[in-house]
């Protein structure tokens, strides 16, 4: 019996080189800008995401949209959304987010845009100066059953106007 497999020895070791360079650390040092904290002539510093609009007060679906100014600049950036427990909500190019899925309660959000340097490196280019706060109030619940009642109400009346309806039309057609 044949212990060593060539082909399965050389899958394994690729594998294991992919997951080791996975956890090589980034360089994290210096967001700012490329290393020894250069910066090209004439280049002026990027002022803060600002928000169109921060505060949404009684929110009672659970959705919103959330938009900022973009960045002038003429590299690519994307833009990241982000909750106060770092929950990425919105990733992408456009200075839009819809945001759904809110539980009643007070929410805040973060916008960040990131960027790709001449290194090759990801690179935080700028971030909101103060976070869009979202204050979620659903419907009270004695009003969506209301409103069901009605709504069941008026499928009933349809439905026995049809009924009816077809019962003239049968009686007609006999006679």
């Amino acid at each position: 019996m044949r212990c060593f497999n060539p082909r399965l020895t050389m899958v394994l070791v690729c594998l294991a080189v992919t997951f080791l360079s996975l956890l090589t650390p980034g360089s994290a040092e210096d967001a700012s800008g490329p290393p020894g904290g250069d910066e090209p002539a004439g280049s002026q510093p990027i002022p803060p995401i600002v928000w169109t609009r921060s505060r949404f007060e009684n929110v009672r679906e659970g959705y919103q949209s959330l938009t900022w100014e973009p960045l002038p600049i003429e590299a690519d950036v994307t833009y990241e959304v982000v909750d106060e427990s770092d929950n990425v909500f919105y990733r992408g190019g456009l200075p839009e987010a819809f945001i759904s899925g809110l539980p009643d309660g007070e929410h805040t959000f973060e916008v960040r845009a990131w960027t790709t340097n001449a290194y090759g490196d990801v690179v935080l280019i700028a971030a909101s100066d103060t976070p869009a706060v979202v204050l979620v109030d659903h419907w009270p619940m004695s009003q969506a059953w209301i409103l069901l009642g009605v709504g069941a109400i008026v499928f009933g009346i349809l439905i026995g106007l049809i009924v009816i309806g077809d019962r003239m039309v049968r009686a007609e057609t006999v006679s």
